[in-house]
């Protein structure tokens, strides 16, 4: 029995970028640490999304025809279909921290990447010239009808209640955080990728963009995420992702 046809269906990219969603990314990057081929097709407009997902969420990974959404539940159908290399390791302590930190990039990192790129005015403005999908007779209308929506979801969730200044000492003690659980280590947990590093690997490559300058130059100024960035990239790179930049930490 061969290999499903695997398809990911995903907001397309940016430049820089794998997808315009980090979630989107982290499985692109999976993906290609297992050596899966699979085709992306990037979304079309929120009809077409909700009539693969009923949230209106992605990504959505198709397998033969079946539809699994979210990137955690992803995660484990393909390690399910081809068990090494594996995003979640079999001992029970090691899967645990997998586990927390993946949960942490999505349920919190992910945030600042949201709100770097949709709640700071001048990145807005250059966010918005990405959508070149729409219409252009619609491009005044729609990225600004979308960002009401983001920057609702941004003071529910708590970061949008924040000055910038604030948001990004707390993205320093963030970062300053996950220099010290990389520590000397080649990867967040033990010798080899796992999804903990594909969690984290979404959002700080969709901040380490010109469009995002602040939050590009505070990644930037840590050496060791910057190598961290560059061995993911190595190891889960195929045709369909976007080469990472590894400008020099001093650059700017």
């Amino acid at each position: 029995m061969g290999m499903p046809e695997i398809v990911l269906h995903q907001f397309g990219p940016f430049p820089g970028v794998d997808s315009g969603s980090p979630f989107c990314t982290k499985v692109h990057r999976a993906l290609a640490f297992k050596g899966l081929a699979y085709r992306p097709k990037n979304a079309a407009s929120p009809g077409a999304i909700k009539k693969i997902n009923p949230r209106g969420k992605l990504p959505v990974l198709a397998l033969d025809g079946r539809l699994i959404p979210d990137s955690s539940a992803i995660f484990r159908a393909l390690d399910e279909l081809q068990p090494e290399p594996r995003l979640y390791p079999e001992d029970v302590a090691t899967r645990a921290r997998v586990k927390l930190l993946e949960d942490w990039a999505d349920e919190s990192l992910y945030w600042f990447a949201v709100h770097q790129r949709w709640g700071v005015d001048e990145n807005f403005k250059l966010l918005a010239k990405e959508f070149t999908f729409i219409p252009t007779a619609l491009r005044w209308l729609v990225p600004p009808m979308i960002r009401r929506g983001v920057v609702k979801s941004l003071f529910a969730q708590g970061i949008g209640r924040l000055t910038q200044s604030e948001v990004l000492e707390q993205l320093e003690k963030h970062l300053d955080m996950l220099v010290g659980l990389l520590g000397d280590g080649p990867f967040f947990v033990g010798e080899a990728p796992t999804a903990a590093d594909f969690a984290i690997f979404g959002p700080l490559q969709a901040m380490r963009q010109d469009m995002t300058p602040e939050a590009r130059q505070r990644v930037e100024a840590r050496s060791a995420l910057v190598d961290w960035m560059r061995r993911v990239d190595v190891i889960a790179h195929s045709e369909h992702t976007a080469k990472v930049v590894c400008r020099h930490p001093d650059s700017r």
